[in-house]
């Protein structure tokens, strides 16, 4: 492996550090028809997707038959000067005189150096909650709140403020809307919507409720577990908000 190998490494692992949970949704459903968060769970079953922090590291391992000095150099180099996570495997072909074929690994950063260090980083984790606010914040707070978070220009938030919001309140008071009958909404919303990614839009929103500084949207939205302690479900927005929702919506129109 020549030293350009590590240059074209970063180069790919700056762009994947970029995806974003949407864009690996995408290429997944490139590849299979099953949804991002079926195959995720098939994958993981102990793991909540909602709560996990997608695309928040990344790895770069080069493999070859050799490996220049400079480059082992600039390796050892990034791992232990900047703790970047990079390493080499250098395999090794041999055959013995009595037939046997045998393929030899050797890494440039031992394995247990490697685990040692991934014990020592700190792993960015998103604080998660199903409570709502300790003390509930007074109506003129809480519209400011809602507004601010509606108004933002990102994908979650104008499908929470143009999908899952008015859907709710279009509900009647006492229903819940499932997340069979949300994901319709999505496609009625959107014509174009690809059914397949829809799954994985709920989850986003899912995981917008359940972050713990996002207690304000719990103040106002109800939700349940009825068939995975992971998977919020029957949703619904508490009767006595249901004004004050509505008419922080009638403002995001007039602003619009």
């Amino acid at each position: 492996m020549p030293r350009e190998t590590l240059a074209q490494a970063i180069d790919y692992a700056s762009n994947v550090a970029e995806w974003t949970a949407e864009k690996l949704s995408e290429i997944h459903s490139s590849y299979t028809s099953k949804a991002f968060g079926e195959s995720f769970n098939e994958r993981f079953p102990d793991v909540d997707l909602e709560n996990v922090n997608l695309n928040s590291t990344q790895r770069i391992l080069l493999v070859g038959f050799s490996i220049e000095a400079s480059l082992e150099r600039m390796i050892e180099w990034l791992s232990d000067s900047y703790e970047v996570n990079v390493n080499a495997i250098v395999l090794n072909y041999v055959k013995t005189s009595g037939g046997d074929e045998l393929l030899m690994k050797t890494s440039i950063i031992s394995e247990e150096a490697e685990q040692e260090r991934s014990g020592k980083r700190k792993k960015f984790e998103i604080p998660m909650s199903d409570e709502p606010p300790a003390v509930d914040y007074d109506v003129s707070s809480l519209k400011w709140l809602l507004l601010d978070y509606l108004s933002r220009d990102r994908v979650t938030n104008r499908r929470m403020r143009d999908i899952l919001f008015p859907s709710l309140l279009n509900n009647k008071e006492s229903d819940k809307l499932s997340r069979e009958q949300l994901s319709s909404k999505f496609v009625e919303f959107d014509q174009n919507c690809d059914e397949s990614k829809v799954g994985f839009y709920l989850t986003s929103i899912s995981s917008q409720l359940g972050m713990k500084k996002n207690d304000f949207l719990r103040q106002v939205v109800a939700y349940e577990y009825p068939r995975h302690h992971w998977e919020k479900d029957n949703f619904s927005i508490r009767p006595k908000y249901r004004d004050v929702v509505r008419e922080v919506l009638e403002e995001l129109k007039k602003r619009q």
